[in-house]
């Protein structure tokens, strides 16, 4: 059963996955960023994979694209790999990045015997690289609580889940 990111307890090591910083970057979940002020007030100890700082940066960079109206085609990746200059004035997704390097927020990078674990990860579960790599990090630093939008980690009973429950399900991962 999932809780409210509302519910996450004050002195939590919780892990923070790229939907939920996307919601917050976005603006579009108050959940979200009541979440992200608790952890720079040191109240929640949030951590992140260098594989979640990757997915939101490229995630938050795509969104940035679309409402400057720089992408109109269908695979916004490969148009902006091209095109360097369009490249170089997307920075938006800098400033939180910047925020989560300086503090409140430990960045995680994921080790050799984390892709071994995460490979048996997928096998049992059939998750997705970047979860079970993100599990796998977690099962290593001991970190039983994860906040994510992702309806993928419900069953997973060793873990508390934590999602934002003012957006609706409909919208998870498509609308940041």
């Amino acid at each position: 059963m999932t809780q409210s990111l509302d519910a996450v307890p004050d002195g939590s090591r919780i892990l923070i996955d790229t939907d939920v910083w996307l919601y917050l970057f976005t603006g579009n979940s108050s959940e979200c960023i009541r979440l992200g002020a608790r952890c720079n007030e040191g109240a929640v100890q949030a951590y992140i994979t260098t594989m979640v700082v990757g997915e939101f940066c490229h995630h938050a960079m795509m969104l940035e694209a679309r409402q400057k109206g720089i992408l109109s085609n269908s695979n916004p990746a490969s148009f902006l790999a091209k095109r360097n200059s369009l490249v170089r004035c997307l920075g938006e997704y800098r400033t939180p990045v910047q925020h989560w390097l300086h503090g409140g927020v430990e960045v995680v990078s994921v080790e050799k015997e984390d892709i071994f674990a995460a490979l048996t990860i997928q096998e049992r579960f059939g998750m997705m690289t970047n979860d079970s790599l993100n599990l796998a990090v977690m099962s290593r630093l001991g970190i039983r609580q994860l906040a994510t939008c992702d309806s993928t980690f419900d069953h997973l009973n060793e873990l508390e889940v934590f999602q934002p429950q003012d957006i609706p399900r409909a919208q998870e991962a498509t609308n940041y």
